[in-house]
């Protein structure tokens, strides 16, 4: 199949991709070998299924027979990925072994000691002996092997060493009397004193030569002994002096000018030897110093300091000298100083450096330093914080030489933890909306539901405590708790197990951790545990078991065993393997398994025989011991070879004379090894004259070649060759390796316009040779990247060629333009900028939504793409409208009128006998149209009401659903039915389903304080969420979110703003002022606006009703009363 295997019905009627084709399955011509031929083939591509049968040529002129070794028959397959191939490698024509000669062999000073000679045919020995003076290399005996070489290699005679030469002041290991074989090794070794020059050991070599060079022993000396000021020695010279000398050193007298000097280091040095065998001195040369009693030190001076000590100049060894640092410096170093033996002052002279004033401290925190006095510079000190702050700088700071602090002396910043987690069902106290400081706690309670007859469980920790974490980052103490449902009311639905029952004696209802215990009827096994527990989550824990059939014992298989038990019955999931008796094998699946319905699967498997095929026929040979057909297992056979005295050839078994009947690990039948073969001997084996087209011979040998001849080869001008250039006749009647051939060389590779390639310009390149081609930036390549030399020199694939990249033009975008391309394709690298179009006519103005500028690219195809999709012009919100919506049959409810601008909304209402499809309030979006749809009004169905059908049908009339849900801030609280009839539909009833919907709302107080910024919405739908954020100075005492409840009060209750200063206020004398306002007239306007909430909300109800219908109130569900309040249908 060349193409895609499936193609696809597109959206457009199209199959695609494009439809496969069937191409004929073709091998290449059948290989030619030498020495033989083939039938039933061509020289061209041949078609699948095509045999070929090969035979070797017959030569009865020249006395020689060729065998085939390999397949006779080959046939044209396909391999995996359709293309065609020969079902086995060529066979080869080998000529036969009875003219296989050895060259007679010859070994250099050495001689043959066997009475055989030439000539020297298959498996023929010859021993050889070396003469005096010298040794044999490698076996003294070989064969003359099939592949006419000898067996092992010829062995050689090398010279024998004299005994190793004496080397002045050295020895060596060797002896000093007879001969020495080749590869014999000596170590040479200096007497003391002496060092070794050269190498260390010699080898005897083949040449009867020691190599390397005999090293010499060479006098150790060390340089002349160092001298010394102010000293000398004795015992030695000024030049190099030999090994072990020693030499006394000693300080020179001064008596005229008064001076003495003392002597320090190693008086005797002596001559030694390093590793290297190189001289040196045992010590360092000493030193004379001179003596302290004319020894003087520079007075000392230290700035910013003085000295308390009374001793002046002249400074004598071992004087000293105390110092004191000024009023406002710190002393560095020791205060006290020596002048030593050298003259200078131990330890060196210390400096005055000036002194910090006190740590400062800072807000929330302190530090380790002390607070009065003055700190001396390198003094550190280390700063912490108070509780619930962190440090934010360097916990250590230091005083400088210049007596500044440093680094910047850090801060203390109060720790925060973000706002409590809000739970569901639940609320917390202590805690605001914001940020928290560190410490704060906060309780968290479960909501109370006693009208729906709930209660829940708080599960977790109840108190939260702002920590810090080791990031010094405010964090909760625990995660927030959770309120669950009690299980009061939990139950599960009763479990069956077939083919099972229960022995636990309760029964239902099972509530939360109830108990049933479960047992099989005879013949069934409990897959999963007997005992289940009913869950807070009202399921069984763990699942409810189920019992399953049970197995009869596994069947018993002839020649065959198995692991499971003969009596009893067995689980289901239960395991048999199966095994064969030696010479059986197995045929289906070695493990069955019982399954739940208590049989064994898969299948029981069978034991078969093994049988190998009939034994391999030889040629020039035959076995004994087996038969024409299959064989069983175990049996053996032997071969031998024929022998023909008549035509005096003679053939040698070659490979295994006994052959045995075995299994392979999958079970078939095999013989034990490869059948032998029966080769002739070499005595007039010869290869065919080799040939090659556009080349010739440069060898001076001709025909008849024989075993080991070399054939020499050269091609033609204009032609480059394939293969080795020199061939050898192999012990198989065949050239080794293949005769070469002579391919025709290649031109220089074709320059392309915009593109260039990796070849050479000049000379010819052989074949085989690569050259890859790439194109210009800009430019893709289209065909081949890489072409190659064929032998017939020519250059394929064809030469590919550069393809400029060009962009489609660049996109056209509503309300905008661009400039830099043009209306039909743009060359790779072209920019194109976009803007918006002006519209001051008509005052609108447009806004850039994307990238301004796309610049033509290239994909990973070589095909031209712009950079970034092609921006928008959005229209501005400033004069985006919508147009009026119109709802024929409906009418809008809504004040708000044309023009409708971003997000104003309208609210429409169906007239009577209409249905609203759709969402009753529509917003006008970003996009300039209404979100979601207008709805429509639809006609309902007419309908006469019939007075004395008051109940729902029993006879299945259908029921028909005007609406299913309520308008916002409404509660579906049940339904009503309309019972209907249509005279003009033949009288057909129906009810229609019409939901019952109570409005539900929240009021909020007209004035929260400490929170002037609240919504002025004080009506809030059913579900509803109030934020609540207080203003400064005021913290947030409760949940900042409250939900509009069913029962008109906020879920968890609205949170109060509570003043900082609360204290404060309480206790200053007049009337209290908050933001301005008296408290008294704040609680007068608070107090007026409830009554009014109370006035509002006791309203008197209505139901509205089709005129032309009987209603029929049936509530689906329990209601609780509320006296008052307003209900409605949807529609």
């Amino acid at each position: 199949l060349i193409g895609e295997e499936t193609i696809h019905c597109t959206a457009g009627g199209v199959w695609k991709p494009f439809v496969p084709l069937c191409k004929a399955i073709l091998c290449p011509p059948p290989p030619v070998i030498e020495n033989g031929k083939y039938t039933g083939g061509s020289t061209g591509d041949v078609p699948f299924g095509t045999r070929v049968i090969y035979e070797c040529n017959a030569d009865p002129e020249r006395g020689r027979k060729f065998n085939l070794i390999g397949e006779r028959t080959l046939q044209c397959i396909s391999n995996q990925g359709g293309t065609g191939k020969w079902s086995a490698a060529a066979p080869r024509c080998e000529l036969s072994a009875s003219s296989l000669q050895c060259l007679p062999p010859t070994v250099p000073n050495g001689h043959k000691i066997s009475e055989q000679g030439a000539p020297y045919l298959l498996n023929d020995t010859v021993v050889f002996h070396c003469d005096a003076g010298f040794s044999l290399r490698g076996s003294s005996q070989i064969r003359c092997s099939a592949s006419g070489t000898w067996d092992p290699e010829v062995p050689t005679c090398e010279k024998a060493c004299q005994p190793p030469p004496e080397i002045l002041h050295g020895h060596h290991t060797g002896r000093n009397v007879g001969l020495l074989d080749p590869g014999t090794s000596v170590n040479y070794s200096c007497d003391l004193g002496y060092s070794l020059i050269g190498e260390e050991t010699i080898h005897c070599t083949a040449g009867g030569v020691w190599k390397p060079f005999v090293p010499l022993c060479k006098a150790i000396l060390c340089p002349p002994p160092p001298v010394i000021e102010n000293g000398k020695y004795t015992g030695g010279s000024t030049g190099d002096v030999p090994f072990g000398t020693r030499v006394i050193y000693e300080c020179n007298a001064d008596p005229e000018r008064g001076r003495t000097f003392n002597l320090i280091g190693e008086r005797i040095l002596q001559c030694i030897s390093n590793q290297g065998g190189t001289g040196k001195w045992s010590a360092a040369a000493p030193r004379c110093e001179l003596s302290a009693s004319s020894l003087q030190c520079l007075p000392p001076t230290v700035p910013n300091g003085h000295k308390i000590s009374e001793q002046g100049a002249p400074y004598l060894l071992n004087d000293t000298v105390v110092f004191h640092c000024d009023a406002g410096f710190s002393l560095r170093g020791s205060s006290q100083i020596r002048c030593s033996a050298s003259g200078t002052w131990d330890p060196e002279v210390p400096t005055c450096e000036k002194a910090c004033q006190p740590p400062p401290e800072i807000p929330h925190g302190h530090h380790t330093g002390r607070n009065v006095g003055l700190l001396d510079p390198g003094t550190s000190v280390n700063y912490s914080c108070d509780l619930g702050y962190s440090l934010i700088g360097e916990e250590t700071i230091h005083c400088t030489a210049g007596g500044v602090w440093k680094p910047f002396v850090p801060l203390c910043k109060a720790i925060l933890c973000p706002p409590p987690p809000v739970i569901e069902n639940g609320k917390y106290t202590g805690g605001s909306t914001g940020d928290v400081p560190f410490g704060t706690r906060v309780i968290y309670e479960c909501n109370a539901d006693p009208e729906r007859g709930r209660t829940f469980n708080l599960i977790g920790e109840r108190i939260l405590q702002c920590i810090s974490n080791q990031g010094d980052t405010g964090k909760w103490s625990a995660a927030a708790p959770r309120c669950e449902l009690s299980a009061s009311s939990l139950q599960c639905l009763p479990p069956t197990v077939p083919n099972g029952h229960k022995i636990s004696e309760q029964g239902a209802p099972y509530l939360l951790n109830d108990i049933v215990v479960f047992h099989c009827d005879a013949g069934f096994s409990l897959r999963g545990s007997s005992q289940i527990r009913c869950s807070a989550s009202g399921t069984w824990d763990p699942e409810v078991p189920i019992c399953e059939k049970a197995c009869q014992p596994p069947p018993e298989i002839p020649h065959g065993h198995h692991t499971g038990r003969n009596v009893g019955l067995l689980d289901p999931g239960t395991s048999v393997n199966y095994s064969c008796d030696l010479g059986y094998s197995l045929i289906g699946e070695e493990t069955i398994h019982c399954t739940a319905g208590g049989v064994w699967k898969p299948f029981v498997p069978l034991c078969k025989a093994i049988l190998c095929p009939p034994p391999p026929v030889i040629e020039n040979g035959k076995y004994t011991g087996g038969s024409t057909g299959d064989v069983p297992f175990g049996t053996r056979v032997i071969y031998e070879c024929n022998a023909d005295p008549e035509r005096g050839r003679k053939f040698n078994l070659i490979g295994e004379r006994t052959l045995q009947c075995i299994s392979n690990q999958g079970g078939t039948g095999k013989w034990s090894a490869a059948a032998p073969r029966c080769e002739l001997s070499a005595s007039s084996l010869q290869c065919l004259p080799p040939t090659v087209p556009n080349g010739h011979k440069i060898s001076e040998q001709g025909a008849p070649y024989l075993l080991n001849d070399t054939v020499v080869f050269h091609c033609d001008a204009g032609f480059s060759l394939r293969g080795s250039s020199q061939i050898r006749c192999s012990a198989s009647g065949t050239w080794d390796p293949e005769v070469p051939t002579c391919e025709k060389a290649c031109q220089p590779p074709p320059e392309i316009p915009h593109g260039h390639h990796t070849g050479r310009n000049v000379g010819l390149l052989d074949p085989g040779t690569s050259v890859n081609y790439s194109c210009d930036l800009g430019y893709s390549l289209i065909g081949e990247e890489t072409i190659h030399c064929t032998a017939g020199g020519v250059w394929k694939p064809f030469v590919p060629l550069c393809k400029a990249i060009l962009c489609p033009p660049p996109p056209v975008i509503e309300n905008g333009k661009y400039t830099g391309g043009s209306t039909g394709h743009v060359p790779f690298g072209t920019r194109v900028i976009y803007e918006c179009n002006a519209d001051p006519e008509r005052g609108r103005t447009f806004n850039l939504i994307g990238e301004r500028i796309l610049q033509c690219i290239s994909n990973q195809g070589g095909t031209g793409k712009w950079s970034a999709a092609a921006p928008r012009c959005e229209l501005s919100a400033s004069s985006l409208q919508c147009l009026p919506p119109t709802v024929p049959n409906g009418h809008k409810i809504s004040e708000q009128g044309a023009p409708y601008l971003l997000n104003d909304t309208v609210v429409f209402h169906c007239d009577a006998g209409f249905s609203l499809r759709g969402s009753s309030q529509i917003r006008c979006s970003a996009s300039g149209t209404w979100d979601p749809e207008v709805p429509t009004c639809e006609k309902e169905a007419s309908c006469e009401p019939i007075e004395e059908q008051l109940q729902l049908p029993s006879d299945g009339s259908p029921v028909v659903p005007v609406n299913s849900s309520c308008h916002e801030g409404y509660q579906l609280t049940g339904h009503v039915y309309k019972l209907c009839r249509n005279p003009e539909a033949g009288n057909r009833f129906w009810f229609q389903k019409i939901p019952l919907c109570k409005e539900v709302n929240c009021h909020l107080p007209e004035f929260i304080i400490g929170a002037h910024n609240v919504s002025t919405k004080k009506i809030y739908d059913f579900g509803a969420i109030f934020t609540l954020k207080c203003d400064e100075g005021y913290m947030l005492e409760g949940s900042p979110q409250s939900q509009c409840q069913e029962d008109h009060r906020w879920d968890p209750p609205l949170a109060v703003c509570k003043s900082l200063n609360y204290s404060s206020l309480l206790g200053s004398q007049g009337p209290l002022v908050l933001g301005g306002i008296s408290l008294g007239t704040v609680l007068l306007i608070l107090f007026a606006g409830i009554v009014l909430a109370i006035i509002s909300k006791y309203k008197e109800g209505n139901y509205y009703t089709n005129e032309n219908c009987k209603e029929v109130a049936i509530h689906l569900e329990a209601q609780a009363d509320y006296n008052n309040d307003t209900y409605s249908f949807a529609t």
